[in-house]
């Protein structure tokens, strides 16, 4: 080792410090290539079961991180059966319950990441709500809670803050959307369809961001869409169908930028459309089918008739007003294909509303003639004057070639 010049006449114990240190600093570049290969990188299974974990933290005890999925077990166990989870912090893939007979998640409160989705299908034991999940703050992919015919909330995911998607479907008995409420955006999309027991979407206070589609369908007992007032983005589809009780659409009147099509069929107590009010263009199509309380499609007037693709009003027996200035433009310079039958007299066919829009055209064409401004005062000797006295015989010369004769008396 080579010191510099003045090192020689340094006391020999800070020589030795300087020594020290530089080992410590080799020390720790050690530790830390060996820590950064505690976990396996190549030669591990897709999946793993969960009675495979006690071999897989033995074999690996400095790893925290499961490299793939974890599948739950079939047999009737419970999580908290398999201790060795509790030694998982990440998971590197995704959690599946295929049919799975759990009664908790009690087993991974010690997971706080999952960089794949949560995939709960089916489950034949009595899973009421997720709890065991508390620690969990990030899912990178879609939860996905299908045919949980016992879970009545999903509270137990208090901490998350990350979530990729969500999708329930068939949960008939699910009355409480929880854990949610810090959520921002759900890239993959979200989806409720069939949970019959949901009145409404409140718990997604902070969602203004769908990257994927918007699916509200076969809600037997939801009566609006309150929950989501502070959505602003869809960038797929708002697909609002077969939900018998639901009145209106007041909670997406934020919704300003969709970038698909919208779908609102079979809502048959359905009234208003006023909700989507702010949407000013699409990049797709437009069915309102089936939905027997509708009267008017008022609040579809601001988007772009140019940004859609396709036009379907058919099957709304009540659906009187369809000429929209938006869709009398769509209709009358063929942009696009159309579809108008089986709804109310004014909106029963194309032929119907393309008459009404071309008697409002007529109707708003006002002739209107400008007050003439005048220009001259001329005497009977073709001299301009500035003032009219009495007695004087004047022509005026209005800017439009009108002449008047006047004379003040």
């Amino acid at each position: 080792m080579k010191f510099g010049v003045n090192d020689k006449n340094r006391k020999p114990h800070l020589i030795m410090k300087k020594i020290i240190f530089l080992l410590l600093a080799l020390s720790y570049l050690t530790v830390s290539n060996t820590t950064a290969q505690v976990c396996p990188q190549t030669d591990f299974p897709s999946y793993y079961y969960c009675s495979e974990i006690l071999e897989f933290v033995a074999e690996y005890p400095e790893c925290s991180k499961l490299p793939s999925s974890l599948r739950l077990p079939y047999d009737g166990g419970d999580l908290t059966n398999y201790p060795a989870l509790l030694e998982l912090d990440s998971i590197d893939g995704n959690i599946i319950c295929n049919e799975c007979e759990i009664t908790s998640f009690a087993g991974l409160a010690n997971l706080t990441y999952v960089s794949g989705g949560v995939h709960i299908d089916e489950p034949h034991s009595d899973l009421v709500n997720l709890q065991g999940l508390n620690n969990l703050y990030y899912i990178g992919g879609i939860l996905s809670l299908s045919e949980c015919s016992d879970l009545i909330s999903t509270i137990g995911l208090g901490d998350l803050t990350y979530l990729g998607g969500l999708s329930i479907t068939e949960s008939n008995v699910l009355v409480d959307l929880i854990g949610f409420e810090n959520i921002e955006s759900l890239i993959h999309g979200l989806a409720i369809d069939e949970a019959i027991s949901l009145e409404d979407l409140q718990g997604f206070e902070s969602l203004n961001y769908i990257g994927g589609n918007l699916v509200i369908r076969d809600n037997d007992s939801m009566s609006s869409l309150e929950g989501l007032n502070s959505l602003k983005t869809i960038v797929g589809d708002l697909k609002i169908d077969d939900n018998p009780i639901l009145l209106e659409l007041n909670a997406l009147s934020n919704l300003n930028s969709l970038n698909g099509s919208i779908y609102c069929q079979g809502n048959n107590a359905l009234q208003s459309l006023e909700g989507l009010a702010a949407i000013t263009g699409l990049n797709g199509l437009i069915k309102i089918r089936y939905n027997e309380s509708l009267e008017s499609l008022s609040g579809l007037e601001n988007i772009d008739a140019n940004s859609i693709l396709d036009l379907t009003l058919s099957n709304c027996v009540s659906l009187n007003y369809c000429s929209l200035d938006n869709f009398c433009q769509y209709l009358t310079e063929n942009i696009g294909p159309s579809s108008i039958n089986t709804n109310n007299i004014g909106c029963n066919s194309e032929i119907e509303v393309t008459n009404i829009c071309q008697d409002i055209s007529v109707n708003l064409i006002e002739t209107v003639f400008p007050e003439p401004k005048l220009i001259r005062m001329i005497n009977v000797f073709g001299q301009d004057q500035q003032l009219h006295r009495n007695g004087m015989l004047l022509f005026y010369v209005y800017d439009n070639g009108e002449v008047e004769k006047r004379m003040i008396h």
